[in-house]
């Protein structure tokens, strides 16, 4: 996890899988509003899965959920919170299955 210099800052994390390999990573970005944006670089969708969402979990235990398309590797998504609230964001696929995620300290 790296934290960026002045105003506005950033925080980055890598994204995994449950098996531990880093395949891209996510990054919050203090603003109004605030942004998280995840790049997966070189991810390839299996071919059986059409529907996927990102999750954004805040430290109250709110869940915010982005629909994505499977066309990009890269998403950008506003977020309704201040960026040090955002513990950790998911790929999850249409059926609650994970694919990926990454973890922000409070």
């Amino acid at each position: 996890v790296t934290r960026g210099g002045d105003a506005p800052s950033e925080t980055t994390a890598p994204m995994t899988t449950s098996a531990g390999e880093v395949v891209g990573e996510a990054t919050v970005h203090d603003g109004d509003p605030t942004m998280v944006d995840v790049a997966l670089p070189g991810w390839e969708f299996p071919p059986y899965v059409q529907d996927y969402w990102l999750a954004i979990e805040l430290d109250g235990g709110e869940r915010m959920m982005a629909h994505l398309t499977t066309e990009d590797t890269w998403w950008e998504v506003p977020v309704e919170a201040a960026a040090d609230e955002v513990t950790a964001v998911s790929l999850l696929d249409g059926n609650g299955r994970v694919w990926c995620s990454a973890e922000f300290p409070v």
